[in-house]
């Protein structure tokens, strides 16, 4: 019964567990610029202004900009934040 009540949880835990990380090598805040160019063509005439993604990627962690630089597609850029 024990096993039954905690089952939602354990799921939960193996399912954030075998989540495919990005790795990606992390990337430095002083390379935000190199990384809005990346992202800005990727997203191509759907990427937000230059200072907005500059402000995000200050923001970010160096995980999250080096994902940002392995993304290729735009729905890969989404699993970065």
């Amino acid at each position: 019964m024990m096993f039954a009540k905690r089952m939602p949880v354990l799921i939960l835990f193996a399912s954030l567990l075998a989540l495919p990380g990005c790795g990606a090598p992390p990337v430095a805040v002083s390379e935000c610029a190199k990384v809005v160019k990346h992202i800005k063509g990727v997203l191509k005439e759907k990427a937000p202004s230059t200072s907005e993604l500059t402000k995000q990627c200050k923001e970010a962690t160096d995980d999250q900009r080096g994902c940002a630089m392995a993304a290729d597609k735009p729905m890969k850029l989404l699993q970065c934040m």
